[in-house]
């Protein structure tokens, strides 16, 4: 490099390296992967009946699989994670959670992941309200296209946490003037969750686009606890300082 190429560079390389540093990252939301929506309750109350399902393990057929939706015949909750099947079902009267790939669900909402973007939920954050709104402000922050679903994980402690998980009685008439939101509001077993660490699969979906009538408009959660003994949808729940979220991403 001659004497003049040298006093040239060492003019520019500032300039050069602010202009870098300026650059925005890349938007991620040709990164974030297909949320699939197998069936839906809709369809299931439109038909008179929640015990065909969906076959679980043709979602397994793929690596990485997330899902979270109701066992079929409304008899559970269903929470996939990477592969993993977690049921939660009423067995005399208690809530008992089982890993069996085997099961059928009555719909479900799903996603292959690989990859996630890590984000830290603020302290202010506490209320499944106040998340959900700041899930969508941190997508769009990201550069993630909020017309379209998103695939999340939750890891946490809560202070409390509201679950359901469904049990519609075996045997009940399965015309369409009984599978109605009413019956779906009877099969639902609450759960009421202290203290606990958590990890939370979730789907962000747009409004207008949910398969899930139930719970938040655009967040749909299943909660599993670290320990293993609960798995259920969430209806409500309060979290602790330090909680982590991650987005789906290729």
């Amino acid at each position: 490099m001659t004497r003049l190429s040298a006093i040239a560079f060492a003019l520019l390389a500032p300039a050069l390296i602010a202009g870098c540093a300026a650059q925005p990252p890349p938007a991620l939301a040709s990164l974030a992967p297909a949320v699939i929506q197998l069936g839906s309750i809709q369809e299931q109350m439109a038909a008179g009946r929640c015990d065909a399902g969906i076959a679980v393990r043709d979602l397994l057929q793929t690596p990485h699989a997330y899902a979270i939706g109701p066992l079929a015949g409304l008899r559970g909750e269903l929470l996939i994670w990477d592969g993993t099947v977690f049921c939660s079902s009423f067995v005399d009267g208690a809530a008992r959670v089982r890993i069996d790939p085997s099961v059928r669900a009555a719909f479900l909402v799903a996603s292959h992941v690989k990859r996630w973007r890590d984000v830290a939920v603020p302290d202010a954050v506490v209320t499944l309200a106040e998340l959900e709104t700041w899930l969508w402000k941190t997508a769009s922050e990201l550069g993630l296209a909020t017309d379209r679903p998103h695939t999340i994980r939750v890891f946490a402690g809560v202070t409390s946490a509201k679950l359901h998980v469904v049990d519609l009685p075996e045997g009940t008439a399965l015309a369409p003037t009984v599978l109605d939101h009413a019956a779906h509001e009877q099969a639902r077993r609450p759960i009421d969750l202290g203290g606990a660490p958590a990890q939370l699969l979730g789907f962000l979906t747009p409004a207008g686009q949910s398969s899930c009538p139930i719970g938040s408009p655009t967040l749909h959660l299943h909660l599993r606890t670290l320990l293993g003994d609960k798995v259920g949808h969430v209806d409500d729940l309060r979290l602790s300082p330090g909680a982590k979220v991650e987005f789906a991403i290729r």
